[in-house]
């Protein structure tokens, strides 16, 4: 865009980090904030929300907190992708700490992948569901 003179606004960084969080190009997606901040676009709140879910695709959580803590307007957008990433985050951790994931943590996590329609990672639950004999688990 650049080279054909045009000026990136807003619009183009959020769809260059939706592109990059598809793709997997995590250097180019940190490239574009570059950008944002250089041509001053981050403080736009698409942006700073299309960070935020760069940032949870790849599981960045510091960086997704830093990045909330340091905006000053929010929206339900902005707080659902930091609660939806902290979710992840939590998930991981527990069971890195060889917690039991039981019936409850699982009905309660799906809706945060169904939210960011991570389709991978729901099906991985329900496989874990299987595979570990939580989904037959009707006692709750």
């Amino acid at each position: 865009m650049q080279l054909a003179r045009c000026n990136p606004d807003a619009v183009s960084i959020v769809s260059v980090l939706s592109a990059c969080s598809k793709l997997q190009a995590v250097l180019l997606g940190k490239s574009a904030r570059a950008f944002s901040v250089r041509k001053q676009l981050a403080s736009d709140l698409k942006v700073t929300n299309a960070l935020l879910a760069f940032y949870s695709d790849y599981h960045q959580l510091s960086s997704s907190v830093q990045l909330f803590n340091m905006t000053a307007i929010r929206n339900v957008v902005s707080w659902n992708t930091l609660i939806s990433e902290k979710t992840t985050a939590f998930l991981h951790q527990m069971h890195k700490d060889g917690m039991e994931l039981d019936f409850v943590t699982l009905i309660s996590i799906l809706p945060v992948f169904s939210e960011r329609k991570d389709l991978l990672q729901g099906m991985a639950i329900h496989g874990f569901a299987i595979k570990t004999g939580i989904a037959s688990d009707v006692s709750y």
